[in-house]
């Protein structure tokens, strides 16, 4: 239902009659009518025609269907037409695995006889020739085409600190009183092991030689290394004769060995044997009494071994958040970057940036043992440079 308003003159529904005046003058039965019938638009030729594309896969397509549909699903045609297919199928399978496969002459040539042949996985393995599989792993080897052994370290992190490690409180632009007196302290203890590790050297290597002035001279080294050269020693000649002297000792009648003591000697050491061996049968029977305090003997160097094996465990993981040596050069921590109090602004636009963010990602790989420490070096030429002059410049006047 809609309705239309009617700025000329319009005839009524009901009566043929026209009605003519000023609109305002006019009821609102003329001016406006109701409309009980719904327009119907007219559709175009083209909207109802199909596309080529549709036309071909349609009900109305000139291809015909290898099998005429049927009204009643999965009807007996369908099903004997598809057993046939699984038939045809099997039947190829099973006539593909019946004949043998070739085996080309330049792998049993080579030694490998089994790559070609089809296997049952689930099958029992038959028995290699080890000259054979010798003669393969040769092979894969020197082609390059055995895979390399993957140790259990290629997939761990050398390192367990974190890639960016977070700053200490006391190092913000605002921070609180004791984080930032925190932080100063570590700054102090670090310069106080700098002084110590300098005056340490000065003492063992600076202060340990002479000055300038108590340096020793040509004179003094030439008197020192001349001492007892020209000072007659005294010593005494001993006129002995040219006699043979045997170093043991001459053998006489009271120190040679008779039967007697001979015999008296072999008793006295199968006595001793054979205390021994009732000293050690009282350990045994001892031991066997006290198996009680053995066993308790036992779980206390089996505690102590674990607690030794956790300790080395722990040492071994703290390592991991420690660089390790992996050059010549040791790892220098970097310089702390702290403001002293005096240094502190309220805002970052006053702040007056510390340290390099280059030095600070170069020193963190260094820390977490993905690059190794290095040191700035000096170029050094080996040879002379040499310096020519062009032809032409030669003889320029």
């Amino acid at each position: 239902m809609g309705l239309s308003l009617a700025a000329k003159k319009k005839k009524s529904s009901g009566s043929g009659q026209t009605f003519a005046g000023p609109v305002s003058e006019k009821p609102d039965e003329q001016l406006y009518f109701i409309e009980k019938d719904a327009g119907t638009k007219r559709e175009g030729k083209l909207k109802t025609k199909k596309l080529r594309c549709f036309q071909n896969i349609g009900s109305y397509s000139k291809v015909p269907p290898p099998i005429k549909p049927s009204g009643v699903p999965y009807s007996k045609k369908i099903k004997i037409y598809s057993t046939k297919v699984e038939e045809r199928e099997n039947k190829n399978i099973y006539l593909a695995l019946q004949k043998p496969k070739k085996v080309s002459t330049k792998l049993v040539q080579k030694g490998d006889r089994y790559c070609a042949e089809i296997k049952d996985l689930w099958a029992e393995e038959e028995p290699v020739d080890p000259e054979v599989e010798d003669l393969i792993n040769f092979r894969d080897v020197y082609t390059c085409k055995k895979t390399p052994k993957v140790p259990c370290h290629r997939y761990q992190k050398p390192s367990l600190l974190p890639s960016v490690e977070v700053p200490h409180s006391g190092a913000s632009y605002n921070p609180d009183y004791f984080d930032h007196q925190e932080l100063l302290s570590q700054a102090v203890k670090i310069e106080e092991a700098k002084q110590k590790e300098e005056l340490h050297l000065k003492r063992v290597l600076t202060d340990m030689f002479p000055t300038r002035e108590e340096a020793p001279t040509e004179e003094s080294i030439l008197q020192e290394m001349s001492q007892g050269l020209f000072e007659e020693d005294e010593e005494e000649e001993n006129e002995t004769g040219s006699t043979l002297i045997s170093n043991n000792p001459p053998v006489r009648v009271k120190n040679r060995i008779t039967r007697a003591r001979k015999r008296r000697r072999e008793e006295l050491q199968e006595k001793e044997r054979l205390k021994k061996q009732e000293k050690l049968q009282k350990v045994r029977m001892n031991q066997f009494y006290r198996l009680r305090s053995i066993k308790k003997e036992i779980k206390e160097k089996d505690a102590l071994t674990q607690k030794k094996i956790e300790r080395n465990i722990q040492r071994k993981a703290d390592k991991m958040y420690k660089p390790k040596v992996l050059s010549r050069y040791k790892y220098e921590a970097p310089v702390l970057e702290v403001k002293l109090t005096g240094e502190l602004c309220g805002s970052m636009r006053t702040l007056e940036p510390e340290g390099s963010l280059l030095e600070d990602r170069y020193k963190s790989l260094q820390r977490r043992n993905l690059l190794e420490t290095r040191i700035k070096q000096k170029m050094k030429r080996k040879y002379k440079r040499k310096i020519q002059v062009k032809r032409s410049h030669r003889n320029f006047e």
